[in-house]
């Protein structure tokens, strides 16, 4: 079937009524461009729309905040919007969390957060800090002195403070 021109085919607005008129020719087209596969990336080739990159324009995917968050994919577009679900600190504030020493907690925000933790002492102690069951620090903690530290916490990580003596002066949240 010969392409209609596209300019003459594209008349009206897409109503049923409209599909007898030129813009039910232009779908037919598009439809047939699809073929039997229904796949859109067979119509783009021969109508011969190409994706864009860094040095030329093109048609363009708009990328989900999880694409955009796994930061692997070179064919779709970051938008400012789902820009926040990336950088850290975009679009978060810090905030005192209600939190306790010794139990276990979970990012559930679906974005890295950043938590800093301080704490006080009558004698010397050490904190160890956990996330998803491991140890990846430990806080020294000096009898009168206030100590502690920050973790940054991926989305869905589990995270904790052990400590056996010290006590929590302050746990903030950047979430």
């Amino acid at each position: 079937m010969p392409a209609p021109p596209l300019r003459t085919a594209i008349s009206g607005t897409p109503t049923r009524a409209a599909a007898n008129t030129g813009f039910g020719a232009f779908w037919d087209y598009v439809t047939g461009l699809l073929g039997a596969s229904g796949n859109a990336s067979d119509a783009r080739t021969a109508l011969g729309l190409v994706g864009a990159s860094t040095s030329a324009a093109g048609l363009v995917e708009l990328a989900t905040d999880g694409e955009a968050q796994t930061g692997t994919d070179t064919a779709r577009a970051v938008t400012p919007d789902n820009l926040g679900a990336t950088v850290l600190g975009m679009g978060q504030s810090w905030a005192t969390q209600s939190r306790s020493l010794n139990t276990t907690y979970t990012n559930s925000t679906g974005r890295t957060i950043v938590s800093m933790v301080s704490l006080t002492t009558g004698s010397n102690d050490n904190a160890a800090v956990l996330i998803n069951g491991t140890q990846v620090a430990r806080w020294g903690c000096v009898a009168g002195l206030v100590g502690g530290g920050t973790l940054i916490i991926p989305p869905g990580a589990t995270y904790r403070v052990n400590a056996s003596i010290a006590a929590l002066d302050q746990w903030f949240e950047l979430r």
